[in-house]
């Protein structure tokens, strides 16, 4: 999910996750921020990638029941997506924002949880 203004490297980002040999394909497309009402229920996981109004966004996932994540950790401290996993001086770094985790009704359990630097 990005925003509209987003360019075209979205799209060859977007291309990297499918493949022509493998069964086990990622269902995944590159779809507008104002389209995303339309595609909502028929994703599991939205990846927040340039969004221009994340809250928006994020009252849509909350509704469907999709989880969002991102590569942003302010994104999921202010609330707007769930989870974060980005590298930081090297090392992966997951964030989790367990407010949202709540509102898109999924649920982590388990090492993940103590793995992740988690808000409230």
């Amino acid at each position: 999910m990005h925003s509209d203004a987003a360019d075209k490297s979205v799209e060859r980002l977007v291309s990297e996750f499918h493949s022509q040999s493998d069964e086990r394909v990622i269902l995944s497309t590159a779809v507008p921020e104002s389209a995303l009402k339309d595609f909502i229920n028929s994703y599991d996981v939205l990846y927040l990638l340039k969004v221009g109004n994340p809250q928006s966004v994020h009252d849509l996932s909350c509704q469907a029941g999709t989880l969002t994540i991102t590569n942003t950790e302010a994104v999921v401290k202010l609330g707007h997506a769930t989870a974060a996993v980005i590298f930081k001086d090297g090392k992966p770094m997951i964030y989790i924002n367990r407010n949202s985790e709540r509102a898109e009704r999924r649920e982590f359990y388990g090492e993940i949880l103590t793995l992740a630097k988690l808000y409230d």
